[in-house]
Parts: structure tokens; C-alpha cells; sequence
């Protein structure tokens, strides 16, 4: 039920922020394409992350910690936290230019970029503390998932926006 309203707020931001193409992505090239798709998916991938979480950290056992410690919970709630900080920019930045600007540059610069670091140096930090145990259910696997999207973003920014 969780993941099905998650979905649900995803595609309504979809629509909200993205009622038609971001214009500073043109479409002529396959790179902007990419870019484009992966522009395209960030609100509905921010409430899965945020969906994925809530569904980690049920209270299906009472050690926190122990549930903390897993890969999928832990990048989820990094990610989550750089997209709470990635709205409160948003959320400031509003005061005062053009809404619509604002909120595609922070949906495609701030968020996703805030988002893939959290997460790479939440691996790189479960890691090196106690190793990589990732658990064997569903939840966890897709916060694993949800991970990898957003340090997909990393290179896919560096891909696009760098022209050879």
C-alpha cells in the first residue's frame, strides 16, 4: 500500500512540476534524451526512496540500529534527508525570480546531485565500518535499487553537460 501512494504522489509532482519538457533540454541530441528521462523520473523516484524507507523501518522488530545498519535503509535515509535539504532550497529559493526556473533547476541540479553523494558516501561509510551485508527481503533490495538511481545521476550530470 505503501509503494501504491508513494506512486501516486510521484506522478501527481510529475505533473505539477513537469507539465511539459524542461526548455533548457533540447531534444535534438540522445544525450538531452537521456537527460530528459532521467529529469522525467525524479519525482516519482523521490517518493519511492521516501516510500522504501517507511517500509524499512515498519516496526517489525524493535532494534533500530540493527535495521539502520543494512545497505537499502541506510542509503534510504541519506537520500531522503538530501531531498528534505534539497526542498528546503527550493522552498527558499522561491521568494523571488521565476517559479517555474527555480524549480526545474533545483529538480535537476539540487536534488539529484544532493542525493547521489548522500548515497556514495553512505556506502563508501557501511563499507568501511562494518562491511557491505545487504539483507535478503524485498524492502531492501529496493532501497538498494533506489540507490543506485541516484548515483546513476552522478555521471548522467557529468555526461550530458560536459560537451566534447
Amino acid at each position: 500500500m505503501a509503494m501504491v501512494a508513494a506512486t501516486a504522489v510521484g506522478l501527481a509532482l510529475h505533473r505539477a512540476f513537469w507539465s511539459e519538457e524542461p526548455p533548457f533540454i533540447l531534444a535534438g541530441d540522445w544525450r538531452n534524451r537521456i537527460l530528459a528521462g532521467m529529469v522525467l523520473t525524479t519525482p516519482l523516484a523521490a517518493t519511492w526512496t521516501l516510500a522504501s524507507l517507511f517500509v524499512q523501518l515498519w516496526p517489525k522488530q524493535k532494534r533500530w540500529r540493527r535495521r539502520l545498519a543494512r545497505p537499502g535503509a541506510a542509503v534510504c535515509c541519506a537520500a531522503s534527508s538530501a531531498l528534505g535539504v534539497g526542498t528546503a532550497l527550493l522552498a527558499c529559493g522561491m521568494r523571488g525570480g521565476d517559479p517555474y526556473f527555480l524549480i526545474s533547476s533545483i529538480m535537476l541540479y539540487g536534488l539529484p546531485a544532493i542525493a547521489g553523494t548522500s548515497v556514495a558516501s553512505t556506502w563508501i561509510l557501511l563499507t568501511l565500518v562494518h562491511g557491505y551485508r545487504p539483507a535478503t527481503d524485498w524492502a531492501d533490495r529496493l532501497g538498494r535499487v533506489m540507490g543506485h538511481y541516484w548515483m546513476i545521476w552522478l555521471p548522467v550530470l557529468g555526461w550530458c553537460f560536459v560537451r566534447s
